[in-house]
């Protein structure tokens, strides 16, 4: 009988050189299921929290994002978790950011048989 081919957990870090986000570091995962990454993107349509929430539970792997100079609570400087809490206490604007650059990684198209 011959044996499956198991798919192995493919990651990415993403960086964002070049951009106000110089130095923040996330890592993804690259591959997850078609049902999963239609529905992650179905929900961020109709539900932005819940599509982010979604995000940080079936995509979000890590990342270095720290509490900025804005808060008066004593979490200045400490880790941002990267969980589906943490995720709303990011900017829209960062998220969307994030979120287009793993698209992109998802979708850009593996290298040609022959250059692997």
């Amino acid at each position: 009988m011959a044996k499956g081919y198991r798919l192995q957990q493919k990651l990415a870090t993403l960086t964002f050189d070049g951009t106000e986000y110089e130095g923040a570091k996330v890592e993804v995962r690259l591959r997850i299921s078609t049902g999963a990454y239609f529905e992650v993107s179905d929900v961020m349509k109709e539900d932005p929290r819940e599509g982010f929430r979604l995000f940080a539970r079936k995509v979000l792997v890590s990342w270095n994002l720290e509490y900025g100079d804005a808060l008066e609570d004593g979490l200045k400087g400490k880790p941002i978790p990267a969980n589906e809490d943490g995720i709303l206490e990011v900017d829209p604007d960062f998220l969307n950011t994030i979120i287009s650059s793993w698209r992109a990684a998802v979708e850009s198209p593996p290298a040609p048989l022959s250059e692997q």
